[in-house]
């Protein structure tokens, strides 16, 4: 699929429910208070539980990305999608332990392209995730404001982090390369040296 606005295609994202497909159990969500976090809100941890093993497999099955959880250890990745989905959720961020958002990803945006598609694939995941288990959409919107943030942490335009990456990485491919070529020219270097040496000899 092409870029297309993030917000407009979030929200419009409703895919067909499936037979046995999971709910999450959202009790009192309609009679709570503006200041209940949407954590409880979406049922607390075992909804959330849930919710990350359904959106695990959309992202696992979603050729857009899959290939970027190649050879990841996924049962830590869950782990981490569980602390930080909690943590964002909850208006908690000050209490998450887990990398940086861009160091946590910065070996993929340089080695493999992660970009902004991606997180926009991610995040469709997610919100058919919230769909498929019969979250009210006013909540669904609400973790998309929590969510579109981040976006920008993975366009090359707007992070400086990723443009210094980028050169870093360049820089020392150069360096590397450079090194590579003096070692390859040493024998021959030595060589001359010798056989300069021992022409002076005679």
């Amino acid at each position: 699929r092409t870029h297309c606005s993030l917000a407009s295609r979030l929200l419009t994202l409703r895919p067909t429910d499936k037979t046995g497909s999971r709910q999450l159990s959202l009790g009192r969500s309609a009679q709570m208070s503006t200041e209940t976090t949407l954590f409880e809100r979406i049922g607390g941890a075992g909804a959330l539980e849930a919710a990350v093993d359904l959106f695990d497999q959309k992202n696992l099955n979603d050729d857009r990305i899959n290939k970027m959880f190649e050879n990841a250890d996924l049962a830590r990745l869950k782990r981490h999608q569980f602390s930080f989905l909690r943590m964002a959720f909850s208006n908690q961020q000050h209490k998450y332990t887990g990398k940086g958002m861009f160091e946590a990803h910065k070996d993929l945006i340089l080695n493999k392209g992660l970009g902004v598609f991606h997180f926009d694939c991610v995040a469709e995941n997610l919100v058919a995730t919230l769909t498929e288990m019969k979250v009210p959409e006013g909540l669904i919107a609400e973790a998309v404001t929590l969510v579109v943030p981040l976006r920008d942490l993975f366009d090359v335009t707007a992070n400086p982090e990723i443009q210094k990456a980028l050169d870093e990485a360049k820089t020392k491919k150069l360096v590397g390369r450079a090194i590579k070529l003096a070692a390859a020219a040493v024998p021959g270097i030595l060589a001359g040296f010798v056989a300069v040496k021992l022409a002076g000899r005679k």
